[in-house]
């Protein structure tokens, strides 16, 4: 409930000597020099924050005070601000107060900074239901702003002699007072939420005591707790009836204000006289002279800006957007693009645009995701050239091979066809002894097999071609067969002729020119076949090659 009294008359007495004071520093300061722009604190100057004592009678003992979870406090008196950065503190009973201000300024309103959350709680705040205006977290006495982006929590009253609350999030829960303010209160471009728990004599959510109240671009929520009466904002006037319908001179709505209950019901301004008192509240019956129950008061009201409810949703939404990257991942692109337009799209929002990214409490979450996510796409950039270069490199191993393959394959060839064109020769010129040879190779083809050496004669020369012996004919891979021989060192070389028949018709040849071996690999065979192996020896005498006879044939079935 917001309760407004009218004016105490100590309370009147404590202005009228502050205004006189400042008239006679005025009116002496006139024409001698210009008034300076540091803040003047009184003489009974004081502030106590989290029971450590800041200024004492206008001398000041601690500009900073820590609260041990990496909060903290600080007070410039320079220009009578006072910070709270990440600002937690919770006390019980002993500590009367949390911040408490005396006289702060007469020229100048203290200012408060909010930065982060600050919560500044009473664990004591309800024992003997005592906890009332006097011994709230926050009392100021003097002019207040309360300002920046960050936010207030707090679970007891907050009392100022006038209030301007801008840009910043502040959440009351009261007891019997949520916030008391009697000379003036306005709110622009913030979030404020105040309630009170419990109904007493005068008891309010927001208690106003006849000072003005304005609220633009804001969004204000109050509940309060039913009492003698239950009204959202009470003014005790003078007692002038007039007044009842005459609010315009102290509350003031922003133009795109709407006023609801907490069901959305829209709610007039009313009064009632009470006491010898008038009262301002808000109901759905309208403007009232008086009630006899205040039952019909809405005990919740609700000043919404539309303009600031479309701000808001604006954050939450950026907001949700960073919170919804999670883990940074590969696949991650497209959340974080998402958040990152949404950022950037508050610089649509004109003069509300640089409060609206500071809101954004998150931001730093979007831009590690953009650093950690440009890592992984680095990496992962890498990791892809490193297999294309592996991939390419393998594809040139395999073109290099294939190109020696060939090439031996080449040579092969080459060496068959030069022996055949040798062979051919040799029986063109019709030597004798190349006759023989003929005639040998026609025994091959027959499939004929001779024993034992054979002896020949060039120039009335004799000469021995030892006959080879085939120690193994074995197939340990697919097409291929493996053959081991015996040697002659008088030999040339060897041929060697395999076939699929015994009388080896259409029979084929390999040659092997090396004499020192003793091993020769016979490919592209035919698998699960039989074939039939026999191997000669050769010699060259003066440029002509005279052939053996046939060694014993082996059988072997190809893998």
């Amino acid at each position: 409930m917001i309760y407004i009294k009218g004016k105490i008359m100590n309370q009147q007495l404590k202005w009228m000597k502050k205004i006189l004071l400042a008239a006679i520093v005025m009116l002496a300061g006139i024409g001698l020099q210009p008034m300076e722009a540091n803040a003047q604190l009184h003489e009974n100057a004081y502030l106590r924050v989290a029971g450590k004592e800041m200024v004492i009678k206008g001398e000041v003992l601690e500009t900073e005070v820590e609260d041990g979870m990496g909060g903290r406090a600080t007070y410039d008196a320079q220009t009578n601000t006072l910070t709270l950065d990440n600002f937690h503190y919770i006390e019980g009973q002993g500590t009367k107060y949390y911040i408490y201000g005396y006289d702060m300024s007469i020229y100048e309103k203290l200012t408060v900074v909010l930065k982060g959350t600050n919560d500044l709680r009473r664990s004591d705040r309800i024992p003997g239901g005592t906890t009332t205006v006097e011994n709230g977290a926050i009392q100021l006495e003097d002019n207040v702003c309360m300002e920046g982006v960050g936010k207030l929590i707090t679970n007891t009253t907050i009392t100022m002699g006038t209030c301007e609350i801008k840009d910043c999030t502040i959440e009351v829960q009261g007891v019997y007072y949520g916030m008391y303010v009697p000379h003036g209160m306005t709110i622009n471009n913030a979030n404020v939420t105040i309630s009170n728990e419990r109904a007493g004599v005068l008891s309010a959510a927001l208690y106003l005591d006849g000072g003005p109240f304005e609220i633009q671009d804001s969004i204000l929520k109050v509940k309060t707790n039913t009492g003698y009466f239950n009204g959202f904002l009470s003014r005790m006037a003078d007692d002038n009836r007039e007044h009842l319908g005459n609010s315009e001179q102290w509350m003031k709505l922003g133009d795109d204000i709407v006023v609801t209950d907490e069901e959305g019901n829209l709610l007039n301004l009313c009064g009632y006289a009470k006491w010898e008192n008038y009262y301002f509240c808000f109901s759905k019956d309208g403007v009232k002279e008086a009630y006899i129950n205040c039952e019909d008061i809405s005990p919740s009201v609700h000043m919404v800006s539309t303009s600031k409810s479309a701000l808001t949703a604006k954050i939450k939404e950026v907001q949700a957007l960073i919170d919804a990257i999670g883990i940074v991942q590969l696949d991650s692109e497209n959340k974080i693009k998402a958040a990152r337009e949404a950022y950037d799209k508050l610089s649509e929002l004109g003069d509300k645009a640089d409060y609206a990214r500071k809101q954004i409490v998150n931001y730093e979450k979007l831009t590690q995701a953009e650093t950690t996510h440009a890592t992984l796409v680095q990496k992962e950039k890498e990791r892809l050239e490193a297999e294309e270069a592996a991939r390419k490199a393998e594809e040139e191993a395999q073109r290099l091979a294939a190109e020696k393959a060939a090439e031996e394959e080449a040579e092969r060839l080459a060496a068959e066809e030069a022996a055949k064109k040798a062979e051919e020769e040799a029986k063109r010129k019709g030597d004798s002894s190349q006759k023989e040879n003929e005639k040998n190779q026609g025994d091959e083809n027959q499939g004929g097999n001779s024993s034992g050496d054979k002896g020949i004669t060039v120039k009335n020369k004799k000469y021995v071609i030892k006959t080879p012996k085939l120690k193994s004919v074995k197939s340990k891979r697919k097409k291929t067969v493996t053959v081991k021989f015996t040697t002659s060192k008088n030999n040339t070389g060897y041929q060697i002729s395999y076939a699929q028949n015994k009388k080896f018709k259409k029979a084929k040849k390999v040659t092997i020119k090396n004499k020192k071996s003793k091993t020769a690999t016979i490919k592209k065979l035919k698998s699960k076949k039989n074939y039939y192996i026999r191997i000669r020896a050769y010699r060259k005498i003066d440029g002509k090659t005279y052939y053996g006879n046939w060694s014993k044939v082996k059988k072997v079935r190809v893998k």
